[in-house]
């Protein structure tokens, strides 16, 4: 069984690292470095969805959450600097 599942756990899970990285940290080298983790992620869930994994399931709502964190802090940046 963890022959199976260990790949698909692998590819759809983020540490928290990464996390709390995107969500709280500087916008940086590493911030960036974070974020196409995350996106890796994400597109690596969007293949596994149709594949009816409980694992993709669960762990779908969390990173829409951080997608949605990212895009409105992006948002916020943009809005800032036009406003200057």
């Amino acid at each position: 069984m963890e022959r199976i599942l260990g790949p698909v756990v692998d590819d759809i899970s983020l540490s928290p690292n990464v996390i709390q990285k995107i969500a709280e940290g500087e916008v940086d080298d590493q911030w960036v470095k974070s974020l196409k983790e995350a996106d890796k992620t994400i597109k690596a869930l969007e293949l596994r969805r149709n594949q009816n994994i409980k694992a993709a399931e669960d762990i779908s709502p969390e990173l829409e959450r951080l997608t949605h964190k990212v895009r409105d802090y992006l948002i916020n940046r943009i809005w800032i600097r036009l406003t200057l």
